[in-house]
């Protein structure tokens, strides 16, 4: 949905004027549907409105207001054609006074509201320009610089130029700390937001902006279960706000995406022209296995943004919409050739403007995702080199690059610097950099190490979970840590209250699952809690493929087939479950479906090493390595378990060390006890537990 701006101040100076006007003139309508729409009568709104264009069809005003009333009734089609009506008009107005700044604020406010920022940015310019003390041009060429170009330098002077023309007005001094804080200039953003707060200005806390805003940073944090709440609340201010829809639906995703679909299904109806909302849509069919309507929904989002870019061909949210669409569609290359365009653009912005930390932080994260991680390690010391307060952030994803790349010394010195600069009293954030750092020692060997910082984050959790006892995330998260030590009762009773606290969770019940089984062997009590995330989640494989194995391990032959045939009802093509199906048909003595079923998987997994990006390449060998195994072609196995461990080397221990185990079992079947005993010995090493 576009940002639209409320024109308000003019159709309230055009009342005053007629307030005494006689029944069936233009203004009496307009009087009538101003009246009308104040009572929430927006039918009868619409109807007043249509009877003065009735009565003048060059009215600008009347168009104006009836746009704004077909934008209050969900009929945005309908509604951009007013605006761009009441635009038609106001250019004629301007080319007769070409100097009437009101006329360009006007058409300023119309312009955007149409969606064409650019123009707009120029309408504003001619406004302020004509009359510099217009403090309302400078202060809408600054939002929208900000909020949709992320030009945040420019925006700070148009700001500038407000408060010149107003020095008292305490929401440009926001909106002027949020362009500054955007530009990692934290010291005069602070400045500003104390002029702000000296001037009255107080956040509304309950308005659907504010929650929107909440939203999004505790989405950023990783705070997903936060920030769903605080999508909830904005549509309960405003049901009808398609970006809140959308943001709840993609806060959802992953985790509860039946409910996630319905959102995205509700923000398309409300505003079927959002690329974004079509993309997220996409992305959560093809999680469902819809795999058709995903393809549709991709197929939408790129239409819409083809359409923009014949426009606009520099905008760069249609060209990340276009990236998102054609991934989603598998056209790879040509998402290649647009993450190159994206990247151009932003290098655009940086050379106009080398201190926009936004563009910088955007840049890096389009260079990783196209694998040029040297120029995205640079775009992230830029960022740290301004000092923003992206800095902890981008040392993070720094250490993210060196991992990748084998280079755990520096990952590990990254995550040092992101502690250091992180403040002490943001627990979630601190919890989430020792994890990950916790994974990175694990992946080295260096167990003690990784406990102790899996322990820091289990501090930061608790902290955390004192002053926010109803964070699911924070319980989930704490709950991995507390396996990860071995804890695992506590490990259970955490994952026990993100069930309590989200019910609908599919995958609080399967780590649940996973730690009966796996830590406490508690074997019937693991599948008990599979067999409620089947029963919350039926469309969802990994839940079927999770209960599946644990009834193999139970020696519910049948039962584990009809889990894994699920499975395939839902994806076929899921090569680990083929196996696991394999494996149980072996065990009920049907050897010629048993190779069958192996087989299968073989063929998904040959597939999956000719296309697979060599750091997930060591999970297909290792599944290839199985199915072989189960078959009985043990030199084959040998051979592929010894390309998943040359693949694996940058894996986590436990992953490396079942491998190890692999190996081991198919040279103690080939007999050949002493290199078996060496693999065993390896893979106890590297922390194998049976």
């Amino acid at each position: 949905m576009k940002a639209r701006f409320v024109i308000a101040l003019l159709a309230i100076a055009m009342l005053c004027v007629c307030t005494f006007a006689q029944e069936n003139t233009v203004g009496y309508w307009l009087k009538e549907g101003y009246e009308l729409s104040v009572n929430g009568s927006n039918e009868q709104a619409l109807w007043a409105y249509e009877q003065a264009i009735m009565i003048d069809p060059e009215n600008s005003l009347a168009w104006i207001n009836k746009a704004n009333i077909l934008y209050r009734l969900n009929r945005t089609s309908e509604s951009d054609q007013a605006y761009h009506k009441a635009l038609e008009i106001t250019d004629k107005m301007i080319e007769a006074d070409p100097r009437n700044a009101t006329l360009w604020l006007g058409k300023g406010i119309l312009l955007n509201n149409v969606g064409d920022v650019e123009e707009a940015v120029e309408a504003f310019d001619n406004a302020s320009k004509i009359d510099p003390k217009d403090e309302m041009a400078w202060k809408m060429k600054g939002v929208i610089l900000a909020r949709d170009l992320h030009r945040y330098d420019d925006a700070v002077q148009a700001f500038e130029g407000a408060l010149q023309a107003d020095p008292d007005d305490a929401q440009v001094w926001r909106l002027k700390g949020d362009a500054l804080k955007a530009l990692g200039r934290q010291a005069e953003a602070d400045a500003a937001f104390a002029n702000a707060r000296e001037l009255g200005y107080q956040e509304q806390e309950d308005s659907v902006d504010h929650w929107l805003k909440s939203g999004q940073e505790l989405y950023d944090n990783g705070s997903y279960e936060e920030s769903t709440l605080a999508y909830e609340r904005a549509i309960s201010l405003d049901p009808n706000n398609a970006s809140a829809w959308l943001s709840f639906g993609e806060s959802l995703i992953l985790r509860r995406n039946d409910e996630a679909l319905a959102a995205l299904n509700k923000s398309l109806e409300l505003d079927s022209q959002n690329a974004d909302a079509w993309n997220s849509k996409g992305a959560i069919l093809s999680f469902m296995n819809k795999r058709n309507e995903s393809l549709q929904a991709h197929a939408n989002a790129l239409e819409i943004t083809n359409k923009t870019l014949e426009t606009k061909p520099q905008d760069v949210k249609a060209w990340q919409s276009k990236a998102a669409a054609l991934s989603g569609l598998g056209r790879l290359e040509e998402y290649r050739e647009a993450v190159e365009e994206i990247i151009e653009i932003y290098n655009q912005t940086l050379e106009a403007n080398p201190q926009d930390v936004e563009a910088w932080w955007k840049k890096a994260l389009y260079l990783s995702a196209l694998g040029r991680n040297e120029e995205a390690l640079q775009a992230y010391d830029q960022i740290i080199e301004l000092n923003s307060t992206k800095s902890s952030r981008a040392l993070v994803f720094k250490a993210y690059i060196f991992d990748s790349q084998g280079r755990h010394n520096e990952s590990l010195q990254a995550y040092d610097r992101a502690i250091e600069l992180t403040p002490a009293s943001d627990h979630w954030r601190l919890a989430g950099i020792w994890d990950q750092k916790g994974f990175t020692l694990q992946r080295i060997g260096r167990s003690e190490a990784a406990n102790e910082a899996f322990e820091k984050a289990v501090e930061n959790y608790d902290a955390y979970l004192q002053k926010n006892p109803n964070s699911s995330e924070a319980w989930k998260n704490q709950g991995q840590d507390l396996y990860n030590l071995g804890r695992y009762e506590e490990a259970l009773q955490s994952f026990e209250r993100v069930a309590e606290l989200n019910p609908k969770d599919a995958n609080a019940w399967v780590s649940k699952g996973s730690v009966l089984q796996y830590g406490l062997k508690r074997l019937n009590e693991s599948i008990e809690a599979y067999e409620v995330a089947t029963n919350v989640s039926p469309n969802n494989p990994e839940v079927w493929k999770a209960k599946a194995y644990a009834l193999l391990e139970a020696k519910r032959y049948n039962e584990s087939l009809a889990a894994y045939d699920t499975v395939f009802q839902i994806d076929p093509q899921r090569p680990d479950a083929w196996t696991g199906k394999g494996n149980a048909l072996e065990k009920l003595g049907r050897h010629n479906e048993a190779m069958k079923a192996f087989e299968k998987a073989l063929e998904i997994y040959d597939q999956s090493i000719k296309t697979s990006p060599e750091d997930i390449a060591a999970w297909s060998w290792n599944g290839k390595a199985e199915a072989l195994y189960g078959m009985g072609r043990y030199e084959e196995a040998l051979d592929a378990y010894e390309r998943a461990i040359e693949y694996g080397q940058n894996y986590g221990l436990p992953f490396r060390a079942m491998l190890w185990n692999g190996k081991g079992k198919a040279l103690q079947a080939l007999s050949r006890d002493t290199e078996a005993a060496a693999a065993f010995s390896k893979a106890k090493e590297l922390g194998y537990q049976a």
